[in-house]
């Protein structure tokens, strides 16, 4: 009577587990970061949240490392940690340093991967370099959506207004001048670095194209898996 258990997959599966480890503390530290920062507030009226920006921004590499684990497409481990590793060290005060855990566990993940579960032709000059120029991409995709999106920002000046149904932000000409506040107002603010709907559109489309990039790739690797083992020996 023969076995169909795949002797090989309690070991692919240990492979795997480092890079699923660091994609689900990578979006965890995400979560915790946006959510710091919605807590802590503000009082300009941006596009979209502070913290839905930085949620999303940074738990991108998170997404891509997972779909990577799924596909075992060690390249997109490597992306994910080298992008998690730039987004380490954005914060003056340090709160991002926490990143280099998960960033660590992407590059450990992905050699984990790449030496348990190896890709035809991978080990190959063309596989290598195919190989490098897809982490490449991605890295480039995922911190080109967070610099969009934390860069290129708005200069904005608005007076805040505190009525009974909550607080009312009014736009008003961006000034370096002297500011005043208005009768009846609670404050008058200007930033240059207010979250612009352009900077979010332009995030939005390069971290869609991260992501359409990393499952492509991750299905064709696993297209090209099944066949090999299905094919007779």
């Amino acid at each position: 009577m023969e076995s169909s258990a795949n002797p090989a997959q309690p070991t692919d599966d240990r492979a795997a587990f480092p890079g699923r480890l660091a994609g689900g503390v990578q979006i965890t530290f995400a979560a915790l970061l946006g959510g710091v920062s919605a807590l802590a507030g503000g009082d300009s009226p941006e596009f979209l949240s502070r913290g839905v920006v930085l949620f999303v921004v940074y738990a991108l590499p998170g997404v891509v490392g997972l779909l990577g684990v799924a596909g075992r497409r060690p390249a997109l481990l490597l992306a994910a940690g080298a992008a998690s590793t730039v987004g380490s060290v954005l914060a003056f005060s340090g709160v991002t340093l926490i990143f280099l855990v998960p960033a660590i566990l992407f590059f450990y993940g992905a050699v984990r991967l790449a030496s348990v579960a190896p890709a035809a032709g991978s080990g190959s000059a063309f596989g290598i370099l195919a190989g490098s120029v897809l982490a490449a991409v991605l890295t480039v995709l995922m911190i080109g959506a967070g610099a969009s999106a934390l860069l290129v920002t708005d200069e904005q000046c608005w007076t805040t207004y505190q009525t009974p149904g909550g607080v009312r932000y009014e736009p008003a000409p961006y000034t370096t001048g002297e500011m005043q506040v208005p009768e009846g107002a609670i404050s008058f603010s200007c930033s240059t670095g207010v979250i612009s709907a352009r900077g979010v559109g332009l995030a939005g489309l390069l971290g869609a194209g991260a992501l359409a990039l990393s499952i492509a790739t991750g299905r064709r690797r696993r297209d090209s898996q099944e066949l090999r083992l299905s094919s007779p020996s």
